[in-house]
């Protein structure tokens, strides 16, 4: 029955394969976890010895066997070898590490591989990258290296699975916007490969959304990755790995759950015109330190120095220093126990970004942000302008605490003098206009930046009447004239 039942899905996929023959299979309606992928593999090889180029077509057969041995109907792939300058093309591209793919290739292929093989006195030596169609997206290159050619076949098919990127379907869990529930294309498919090969715990999906005209084709243009925002997927129970015969029974599902970071609350929250799907494809599973680059936004961006970073594991409520950008705008951001590092980028005391990291899978994050420049130094010369109002304050106080005693002591003259000296002190008009002087200097052209530079300084000189109120030396002058008055009347009193 078990057999049957395969046998009816693999069907179910060449149906589905048929249908699609003009363009990369986006449609994520019913067929979607029994349609299987399209891929051209493109092997471009540069062995040594006599019998290279049989080596190389030998490569090529063993590929394709052990693809469908391995793989089954979950890759529908063509498998060819470079020639002439395509050959020499893709070697000097993934040498390089910038893979680009030789024409000639289906365009409506799911997904194009291009692997370089080259031998040399050190040994044989694998890369290798794919570019998603459907989402128009390379993959990372990945490497591999051999003593010696004699299990080149498989090296290459291995090589083919580690750049392979999965791509699924998700929708927002209704109870709780942080959770997704991922539907894997070709997920129903019978393979003898377990799904755990291609999906695990704590793998990490960059999502995408992707406007559908009504043939459920992409409109051109209607691709956008969501900023900053990853799917990680949880520990599955139960989930089908199809090892054996007896895996994936009819009931059982496929779907995925995944947790949601993002730099916002609702990165999908957004309604939009016509049907847009939701897809996400899982990034390489590579641990390591990716770069964060801080730059300002516009057409001439600017490296941003100074701002300091703070780094949060995963879930974890602590957020640890990092330390802060270099001449360049750039920050190592270590791995952590989690998959993802949830970066908070400050300017001062404002909270400039917060900007969840696929740490070893994104090697280099570049983040536009508000160029606080301006709105950092008016908090500088508001800094300064904050120390000499207390030591204003401090001084008037003392100022009025001695005219004080010397009243209360009689001693008339003293307190005059003193009074005197309390008036050639900064007053609350001179003071305000050192703050505008300053204000004057501090102009921004981006609007936002602009109006927190000015509630700074209009906090400034809110703080500058509830410590400078203008009726202190009155009060002073009107006390001191009760005291020369006081006598007098004493005098006039007295029969």
């Amino acid at each position: 029955m078990q057999r049957l039942h395969n046998a009816y899905l693999a069907a179910c996929a060449a149906a589905v394969a048929l249908a699609a023959t003009s363009a990369p299979a986006a449609d994520t309606g019913r067929f979607w976890e029994l349609t299987p992928y399209q891929i051209d593999i493109v092997i471009a090889a540069d062995l040594q010895g006599a019998n290279a180029e049989a080596l190389a077509k030998a490569v090529v057969g063993y590929v394709e066997r052990r693809i469908d041995t391995a793989i089954g109907p979950l890759w529908s792939a063509t498998v060819s070898l470079a020639e002439g300058a395509e050959r020499h093309a893709v070697l000097s591209a993934l040498r390089s590490g910038n893979p680009t793919a030789p024409p000639g290739l289906r365009e409506d292929s799911d997904k194009w591989m291009v692997i370089a093989v080259w031998e040399d006195g050190a040994g044989v030596h694998l890369a290798g990258a794919e570019q998603d169609r459907i989402l128009n997206t390379w993959g990372r290159s990945r490497s591999a290296d051999l003593s010696s050619a004699n299990q080149l076949g498989e090296a290459v098919f291995q090589l083919a699975c580690d750049i392979f990127a999965p791509i699924a379907t998700f929708s927002i869990d209704s109870d709780d916007p942080n959770r997704v529930e991922l539907s894997l294309r070709g997920g129903q498919l019978s393979s003898p490969t377990p799904l755990s090969r291609w999906v695990g715990q704590d793998d990490v999906f960059r999502t995408v959304l992707m406007q559908m005209d009504r043939s459920g084709l992409p409109v051109e243009g209607g691709t956008q990755e969501v900023l900053w925002t990853y799917l990680v997927t949880r520990a599955q129970e139960g989930a089908p790995t199809g090892e054996s015969e007896n895996a994936a029974p009819e009931d059982e599902s496929t779907s995925i759950v995944a947790d949601v970071f993002s730099h916002t609350r609702r990165p999908f929250g957004v309604r939009r015109r016509g049907r847009v799907d939701q897809l996400a494809i899982r990034l390489p599973r590579t641990k390591g330190p990716s770069e964060l680059r801080l730059v300002s936004r516009g057409d001439s961006p600017r490296p941003l120095v100074g701002y300091e970073v703070f780094a949060q594991d995963g879930t974890d409520p602590e957020k640890k220093s990092i330390g802060k950008s270099g001449l360049t705008g750039a920050i190592a951001v270590p791995p952590g126990e989690s998959p993802i590092q949830t970066v908070w980028v400050k300017s001062g005391s404002q909270l400039a970004a917060k900007i969840p990291i696929a740490t070893g899978a994104d090697p280099l994050i570049v983040a536009p942000l508000l160029d606080e420049s301006k709105r950092l130094d008016a908090e500088a010369r508001l800094g300064l302008l904050r120390e000499q109002l207390i030591d204003l304050v401090a001084l008037r106080t003392i100022f009025a605490a001695r005219i004080d005693k010397a009243i209360e002591a009689g001693d008339l003259d003293q307190a005059r003098g003193l009074l005197l000296e309390f008036r050639k002190l900064q007053g609350r008009a001179e003071f305000n206009a050192r703050i505008d002087r300053e204000e004057e200097q501090c102009k921004a052209d981006d609007p936002v930046v602009q109006q927190r530079i000015d509630k700074l300084f209009t906090d400034m000189k809110s703080v500058l009447g509830a410590f400078l109120g203008g009726d202190d030396i009155n009060k002073l002058e009107r006390r001191l004239d009760r005291a020369k008055n006081k006598p007098a009347e004493t005098t006039a009193a007295t029969p």
